[in-house]
């Protein structure tokens, strides 16, 4: 079971790359005060507030600690519930009915060893633990981690410096005199909301800021990066340590979010601006269809999500087809590796045609999807 401070929240809440950078600041603005709510685990019918603070980031961290400070005699977590009137749906809502049922996990066995390919959810709150059975048995049989990328092979600042020379706009520009002016009124508004000073992001490119908004979108409901299912497992791989594999490049990565034409990245932003108004809807649809292991559910909201704009439907296709071929690549030769490997990809590049399961597929490699209830120890010692 995951680890969790009983009484005291993640003080991460705001862990993105403008706390990084330095460009998330407090500043006066004509937005409405915030106002969250928080219950702790132990006492849900107490329920803390934040009272009313300048944006919805403060509003979170509030509630977050006045809800720490109690001093609970029974073990648990704090969680947010409310978030300026909407209610945030817990993880008891949003865990699937039926059980058994299929996991975003497949098992490819061979002479050699085992590959365990698992979808993940970079950010969760401390009610999604512990995690389905089936993940943790993988992880016990693997000798190897493969993820997307490992942040952590490189210094904080050395990722800071290399994120900058990826996400600045060229010299003479400005994220104003990018934008249409109408889409810039609109992200003024929601930038205010979340207490980021604008000015501070003048110099960075469309796709920095709307990462920054979908991260926060995230974040004020209390989902952390610090219990990210890749984070759970790098942070348990101790004893014994397994070695990290990387199915990308971290240059791989800023190329394909802030290379793109600036004009695909307006296009985004201005989906992310349409859609922000309903993060809690977005964020429980996505936790709901991957707590079920529903492929289908998930490819739809994926194809929601890109919207309409042909542009940002292309750039859905950049980040997810594209890089799906780079890693389903990577993921069959490690098949003709002996050896025991849990690898884990975002949810999203598991479903669909043009998935990583599809392509492995193609390749010759079958893989058996694993069910909630399934043994994963019990199976490998009775050598099936």
């Amino acid at each position: 079971m995951i680890r969790v401070n009983k009484n005291q929240p993640s003080r991460r809440v705001l862990s993105t790359w403008l706390c990084v950078l330095g460009l998330y600041a407090v500043f006066p603005s004509a937005h409405t005060a915030s106002e969250s709510l928080a219950v702790h685990s132990s006492q849900p019918d107490q329920i803390y507030t934040s009272g009313p603070q300048p944006n919805r980031v403060l509003a979170t961290q509030e509630a977050l600690q006045r809800c720490s400070r109690k001093d609970h005699k029974i073990n648990g977590y704090c969680e947010i519930i409310s978030v300026d009137g909407t209610a945030i749906s817990s993880p008891a809502q949003l865990l699937p009915k039926s059980k058994p049922h299929p996991l975003f996990l497949w098992h490819y066995a061979s002479d050699k060893g085992s590959i365990f390919l698992a979808g993940t959810v970079h950010m969760l709150r401390p009610g999604f633990y512990p995690l389905p059975e089936p993940y943790t048995d993988a992880f016990k049989i693997a000798d190897h981690l493969a993820v997307e990328v490992h942040m952590d092979r490189l210094p904080s600042s050395a990722v800071a410096n290399k994120l900058i020379a990826y996400a600045r706009l060229p010299a003479g520009q400005t994220l104003k005199g990018t934008l249409p002016a109408d889409t810039y009124t609109h992200l003024e508004e929601a930038t205010a909301s979340f207490g980021i000073n604008l000015n501070r992001l003048q110099a960075f490119k469309p796709a920095f800021v709307y990462q920054q908004l979908s991260l926060l979108a995230f974040q004020v409901q209390g989902y952390d990066p610090d219990l990210g299912v890749e984070r759970y497992f790098l942070s348990k791989n101790q004893n014994p340590v397994r070695p990290v594999i990387e199915l990308e490049t971290m240059d791989e990565q800023f190329d394909m979010l802030f290379n793109q034409p600036l004009a695909m990245q307006t296009a985004v932003l201005e989906e992310t601006l349409t859609q922000l108004d309903a993060y809690e809807k977005s964020s429980s649809d996505l936790l709901r269809a991957f707590l079920a292991g529903d492929e289908r559910a998930m490819a739809a909201l994926i194809d929601e999500q890109a919207g309409e704009h042909p542009l940002s439907r292309a750039f859905t296709e950049a980040l997810l087809d594209q890089r799906n071929q780079r890693m389903a690549e990577k993921i069959y030769l490690l098949s003709t590796q002996p050896g025991n490997y849990l690898v884990l990809v975002g949810s999203a590049h598991l479903v669909g045609d043009q998935s990583i399961v599809r392509l492995l597929e193609r390749k010759g490699l079958q893989g058996r999807r694993v069910a909630s209830n399934d043994n994963l120890l019990q199976t490998r010692q009775g050598g099936r």
